[in-house]
């Protein structure tokens, strides 16, 4: 096991949590209004495209997998 700090915003920062078996956590970040506004335009453009349901969670959690 181990655990990561990531940079999130100038004084914010992530922990997680990694080992064998990745579950998912729940964790407390704080996102700047703006990247809040894409994520939720990106969020919407993803529900009309799939015809499903998509969580913010959801979204951003496939946004960070594509970044790192």
């Amino acid at each position: 096991m181990y655990y990561k700090a990531l940079h999130c915003l100038p004084s914010h920062y992530m922990i997680l949590h990694a080992s064998h078996h990745m579950a998912k956590q729940r964790i407390t970040i704080t996102i700047d209004s703006d990247l809040i506004r894409r994520l939720r335009f990106r969020q919407a453009s993803k529900i009309k495209k799939t015809r499903k349901s998509v969580s913010l969670s959801q979204m951003i959690d496939e946004i960070l997998k594509k970044g790192l």
